[in-house]
């Protein structure tokens, strides 16, 4: 594996990971800590390739969220190795999003056996012991649990799952609305969203 490092207008970071003689992405915020280490690996690449990258996470950016916004539609999602992976560059893609914008959010609720017992909430998780990160996570709702993070999308159930993608379209119109109200949404990282949420109601 050779991995490199690229930024977008926005300064948030992509890691771009080479395997098999294929490039492929991990559209993910690289943290502070990391970016002497990958700085270092990008001596190995060209300039123009790491544009060509960039270029192609885009492109896989599109086809996943196109996905995602197909399922959305579905009565009931289909769970299968695709819908992880989606999810996955989902969850990188909105932690992105989230620490550039830094506002949070209250989302649709997905609970299983009961609706509002969970939530998809954006703000800073406590995803790991005394270190806060921005992303999205499936959150407990109830008033005790201040919203406690425990999964990440793709980390949810099956059924949790169906419910996460059916609820989608809400969350990213909910979200952008925030952003706006936040006068975040003329950002990049706010264009960014605006752009999501137009591919889940483009209606």
């Amino acid at each position: 594996q050779v991995a490199g490092k690229c930024t977008y207008p926005n300064n948030i970071g992509y890691r771009l990971t080479l395997t098999k003689n294929k490039w492929s992405t991990v559209v993910s915020r690289i943290a502070p800590g990391c970016y002497r280490q990958i700085h270092q690996m990008k001596i190995v690449l060209a300039h123009d390739r790491i544009v060509d990258l960039f270029t192609i996470s885009i492109d896989i950016m599109k086809d996943f969220i196109q996905h995602l916004a197909s399922l959305s539609c579905l009565p009931t999602p289909t769970v299968n190795s695709a819908l992880d992976d989606a999810l996955t560059h989902l969850d990188n893609t909105l932690a992105g999003i989230a620490a550039a914008l830094q506002v949070e959010y209250i989302g649709p609720y997905v609970g299983v056996e009961t609706l509002k017992a969970h939530a998809m909430v954006v703000r800073a998780h406590e995803w790991q012991i005394h270190h806060f990160t921005w992303s999205m996570k499936i959150c407990s709702a109830v008033a005790e649990a201040n919203y406690r993070a425990e999964w990440p999308a793709q980390g949810a159930s099956r059924l949790r799952k169906q419910r996460i993608v059916k609820a989608l379209p809400e969350f990213f119109a909910g979200y952008t609305a925030a952003v706006q109200a936040a006068n975040k949404l003329d950002t990049p990282a706010g264009q960014r969203l605006a752009a999501i949420n137009a591919q889940f109601n483009h209606g």
